[in-house]
Order: C-alpha cells, then structure tokens, then sequence
C-alpha cells in the first residue's frame, strides 16, 4: 500500500512505491504548480522499477509546469536502483 500526504510545504509519500502500488498514485493528476515543489520519500518501505518511473515521470511533468520538483529523504535502495539505471541525476 502506498499514500501521498500533504504535509505543510511538501508532500510525502509512504509506503511501497512498487509495481503493484504505484498505479492508484499515478492516475492522481498532480498540479505540481499549486502545490510544494518538494517530495519526502523518508516513509518509502520498498521500492522497484516502476516506483523510479513514477517518480522520473512526475519530474517531467513538473518541469513542463516549470517547477523543478526536489526529492529529500530518498532510501538508499532507491538511490541504488537509480545508479544501476543511469538516472541517480534526476533524484538528487
């Protein structure tokens, strides 16, 4: 299970950002330019391929609102995965 949650001026998610939790948060429609630019992953339990995806994919989207989204608290196993994928730039 995973949830997002508007807390002060950021949104954290917690829980598994996994391939069988991430599409229930992908089909929210996120306006990144009314909301925190900033996303706390310091609550993610697990996390797999798709979990990156979701979050390259909403860096995109921000960036074409043209907000440059940052990600604070990211897990180790994430960060990992990104290295091996070649896209630890877009999380840090």
């Amino acid at each position: 299970m995973v949830e997002m949650r508007e807390e002060g001026d950021r949104l954290r998610v917690c829980g598994d950002l996994t391939f069988e939790t991430v599409a229930a948060i992908a089909r929210k429609e996120r306006r990144w330019k009314e909301q925190s630019p900033t996303v706390d992953l310091g609550a993610v339990s697990a996390c797999d391929s798709a979990g990156l995806a979701l979050l390259i994919d909403w860096r995109r989207r921000a960036r074409r609102e043209g907000v440059e989204l940052v990600y604070r608290n990211v897990p180790d196993r994430l960060l990992k995965l990104a290295r091996i994928s070649e896209v630890d730039s877009l999380l840090a």
